[in-house]
């Protein structure tokens, strides 16, 4: 069987390509959104009801905050659970059997 490199990350232009990759994340998940709230609130805060004008940084929190508040509110499960069950062979065998029957 033949050995595919889909991405080499080997030397200089390793690490430029991983940096790269992490400014535009940061750019597209972080800025982005903190910016066009930020917009958002100076076009109707600004101009319609006259509160104070926002720079990035406040648009940053914001954003921040809004997130927070998702995070605080949301009904769904958490993506990540941490347990102390500890299940024995007999349990496991059991459930993959459960598991199995399903299907």
């Amino acid at each position: 069987m033949k050995k595919i490199k889909v991405i080499n990350l080997s030397g200089y232009r390793g690490i430029l390509l991983v940096t790269y990759a992490i400014i535009c994340a940061a750019a597209g998940f972080i800025l982005f959104p903190a910016w066009a709230i930020m917009a958002l609130w100076n076009y109707i805060g600004t101009y319609i009801y006259g509160l104070p004008h926002m720079s990035i940084i406040h648009g940053f929190m914001l954003y921040a905050v809004l997130i927070l508040l998702y995070f605080a509110t949301s009904q769904n499960k958490p993506l990540l659970g941490l347990s102390s069950n500890n299940l024995s062979q007999a349990q496991i065998a059991a459930l993959m059997k459960e598991f199995e029957d399903k299907k």
